[in-house]
């Protein structure tokens, strides 16, 4: 099948069926008997070849079959969401040229191609938006099996509004509540504190909130469990 979409926005995958879908046999799935995979930019021939397995021994003949029936029925799984996720790495694209006004997350237009075959993505525009950041170097992930859903798209936190974000957090920080601090999950959200809040997050807070947060409780300015508590308590 020909690649569409426009040059320089097309999925790498896509460029690589241009350039190589003459030196490999064609996808055949009418009678199941040759299947075409492209699994993390290997090309896989699958092919099923009943007449080779030992006529004589009708075992081995079944479990042959059945293996080759499994695998042909993963592939093309694979591959049906292979084919979903080139649309989701060109709308990625878009996504990063609507947001950043016209800017694109593989160069100029004479260099995108190869840039995009060659794994080159520059997302430092919105570098400063976490969950920009996180939904586009999803969606422009290299291998096609690891980019979202449409429906995992959707559901971005990206895309919920701010009421919805403020009260994931409120009862995220309710859920910590119950955790001992040496939990799995307390040590993950610490151990990536640093990154995201910076060595102490109250620098950031206004004053006024300041002292009146001191009224009540004591909190600890490094720790991301702490500011998880102040947003539920000063919801």
């Amino acid at each position: 099948q020909a690649a569409v979409g426009t040059v320089g926005w097309q999925a790498p995958e896509l460029i690589s069926h241009r350039y190589f879908r003459d030196e490999v046999p064609s996808p055949l799935d009418s009678d199941g008997s040759t299947f075409l995979a492209e699994e993390r930019g290997d090309v896989v021939l699958v092919q099923e070849e009943a007449d080779e397995a030992n006529s004589d021994d009708d075992l081995l003949a079944d479990e042959t079959l059945a293996a080759h029936a499994s695998l042909l029925k993963q592939l093309r799984r694979d591959r049906k969401k292979r084919t979903l996720t080139v649309d989701v790495f060109s709308l990625g694209c878009v996504f990063y040229f609507t947001i950043t006004r016209g800017e694109h997350p593989f160069g100029q237009w004479f260099e995108r191609e190869a840039n995009i075959a060659a794994g080159k993505l520059s997302l430092d525009a919105v570098r400063h938006e976490p969950l920009v950041l996180d939904l586009l170097t999803w969606m422009l992930g290299a291998d096609p099996l690891l980019r979202p859903t449409r429906d995992e798209v959707c559901g971005h936190p990206f895309f919920w509004t701010a009421s919805s974000k403020l009260n994931f957090l409120v009862e995220f920080s309710d859920r910590m509540e119950h955790e001992p601090a040496e939990s799995d999950m307390v040590l993950a959200v610490e151990s990536g504190a640093p990154n995201v809040l910076g060595s102490r997050w109250d620098r950031r807070l206004d004053v006024l909130l300041l002292e009146d947060l001191g009224k009540c409780r004591k909190y600890d300015t490094a720790s991301g469990r702490d500011l998880l508590r102040v947003i539920r308590n000063k919801r």
